[in-house]
């Protein structure tokens, strides 16, 4: 019996990842996505409010307007011909965040097509 329920549970595990790659990422995924990046490049969650957002242009309120920096530039040609989810950080007090921060994800494969931040 015990071996039933671990070869069961191992094929739950194998078709769960497929299913979400067929349907794309979900807006829970690209949370889960961008929380584990903003905590790899030293953001403390509990300082900020995430929002998350789906784009199918390059052009978004989560980058800075009119900006014309090659760093801006360049994240907002990754973004051509993807849709994906923008999630974005804003310190709830800027004395103790260290700045917005914004990940861009994928809606379909869930790869990092940049990150945008102000630390």
């Amino acid at each position: 019996m015990g071996r039933t329920r671990i070869f069961i549970a191992l094929l739950a595990f194998l078709f769960i990842p497929a299913k979400a790659w067929a349907n794309g990422i979900t807006m829970l995924g690209a949370s889960q996505i961008g929380d584990n990046t903003a905590v790899a490049i030293d953001y403390d969650l509990k300082d900020y409010n995430r929002t998350i957002t789906l784009f199918d242009v390059p052009d978004n309120d989560a980058l800075p307007s009119g900006s014309n920096s090659e760093t801006v530039q360049r994240l907002r040609g990754n973004l051509v011909n993807h849709t994906y989810w923008a999630v974005r950080y804003l310190p709830k007090d800027r004395k103790h965040g260290d700045g917005k921060l914004a990940v861009f994800i994928d809606s379909k494969t869930g790869a990092i097509l940049g990150i945008y931040t102000e630390k």
